[in-house]
């Protein structure tokens, strides 16, 4: 499964995105966005208002409580 996290440095809801993958035991990659002209432009074009940005397999399916609820 491959599980991407767009984040910012501080940012409480992406910390608990990664623990939940953690605990979970699902490897994911986080991309900040600080430091990623090309993710922070890509949130941009999706309309995200805040972060995290969670895709699985390439899907936008949402923040931390969309993340919850798919798994």
């Amino acid at each position: 499964m491959n599980v991407e996290i767009y984040g910012r440095t501080i940012c409480p809801n992406c910390l608990k995105a990664k623990k939940l993958l953690d605990a979970l035991e699902i490897p994911y990659t986080y991309i900040n966005m600080e430091e990623d002209e090309g993710a922070y432009n890509k949130a941009i074009s999706l309309g995200a208002k805040e972060v995290p940005l969670i895709f699985v397999e390439g899907k936008w399916v949402g923040g931390l409580k969309e993340l919850q609820d798919y798994f």
